[in-house]
């Protein structure tokens, strides 16, 4: 009887450790593939376009609210500016409910989180009570927490490089 119950037990044990290791590498398969599918948006022709264009207009209106953009600017104009921010909205939702490799995410996004974090978030969304603006505040601070300040500094850095180099480059 003993035997037997230890059988089951062991049997048992076997089968809950197997279910359990199969689905660690099936939702690691799934994180892998959502932060390989949303480095694939990133850098997909329409969001290039949409980072280029957005730039220029927050550039151009750095003394602005995001709230005070989208009271000036066109909706089209403003699509392009919501693109980039709604995108990093996305990345910080994946990040904070653990739907994506977190591991991969400074190698892939940080770079450009911390130009557009120069360039306007900072100063221009961040500043603002909505949820966009808190959201974006979080995957700053998350970021901060997962880099290193040279790596930020770097970064900054860059950004300030990008800026003088699209000088004169029309949209």
């Amino acid at each position: 009887m003993a035997g037997t119950l230890l059988s089951v037990g062991s049997g048992l044990l076997g089968v809950i450790l197997g279910v359990t290791s199969s689905w660690l590498l099936v939702r690691r398969q799934h994180q892998l593939t959502i932060t390989l599918d949303l480095h694939r948006e990133f850098n997909s022709g329409q969001m290039a376009r949409s980072r280029h264009v957005a730039g220029k207009l927050v550039l151009e209106h750095h003394n602005k609210t995001y709230l005070e953009l989208y009271q000036q600017l066109s909706p089209e104009q403003m699509q392009d500016i919501w693109n980039v921010v709604y995108f990093y909205q996305r990345l910080w939702l994946l990040i904070k409910h653990g739907h994506i490799r977190k591991d991969y995410v400074k190698e892939l996004f940080a770079d450009v989180f911390y130009y557009w974090l120069t360039i306007s978030f900072q100063s221009q969304l961040v500043p603002i009570e909505t949820h966009s603006a808190h959201h974006i505040a979080d995957l700053r601070d998350w970021m901060d927490g997962h880099t290193t300040d040279e790596e930020r500094r770097r970064w900054s850095e860059a950004a300030a490089t990008w800026d003088r180099l699209d000088d004169g480059r029309e949209a």
